[in-house]
C-alpha cells in the first residue's frame, strides 16, 4: 500500500487543430497535428533533446522557446516547456499559417518562407 503519486502538469500527447481556409468554397479544410509539430521542432532545435544546453543545469528546454542571444530561459520539466511550446503553435498558427509560425519561431519575424521551414518539411 504505497501512496500513488501523481505528477502534474498532466500534458496532451496529441492536440490537433483545424484550420479552416480561407477564400474559395471548394478548399478543404486542413487538420494539424499540434504535438507532431512540437515533436519536429524538438528534432530541429536539440536532436531530440540530445544538445539540450538547459541539461547541464539539471533542466529542460529542447525545443529552444524563449532562447536567444538575448535571453536563455531554461524549465523545471520537459512537459512545461512542451506545453509552453504547444500553446505558443495554437496561438501563432491560428493567426500566421503554419509556415509563417515557424519562420516566426525561429527568426522573431514573419515571413513565408525560411530555412527553418525547409528543415521542417525534411523530417
Amino acid at each position: 500500500r504505497t501512496p500513488i503519486i501523481i505528477q502534474l502538469p498532466i500534458v496532451p500527447r496529441k492536440v490537433e487543430v483545424i484550420i479552416s481556409p480561407v477564400g474559395s468554397d471548394s478548399a478543404k479544410l486542413k487538420t494539424l497535428d499540434i504535438g507532431e509539430i512540437a515533436d519536429k521542432i524538438y528534432t530541429l532545435e536539440s536532436s531530440g533533446g540530445k544538445n539540450d544546453g538547459c541539461r547541464k543545469l539539471g533542466l529542460f528546454n529542447g525545443y529552444g522557446y524563449m532562447q536567444s542571444t538575448f535571453h536563455w530561459k531554461c524549465y523545471e520539466s520537459q512537459e512545461e516547456v512542451r506545453m509552453l511550446v504547444i500553446n505558443w503553435l495554437l496561438e501563432n498558427i491560428s493567426k500566421y499559417g503554419l509556415e509563417q509560425a515557424l519562420c516566426r519561431y525561429n527568426q522573431g519575424t514573419i515571413t513565408n518562407d525560411c530555412r527553418y521551414v525547409v528543415n521542417y518539411k525534411s523530417l
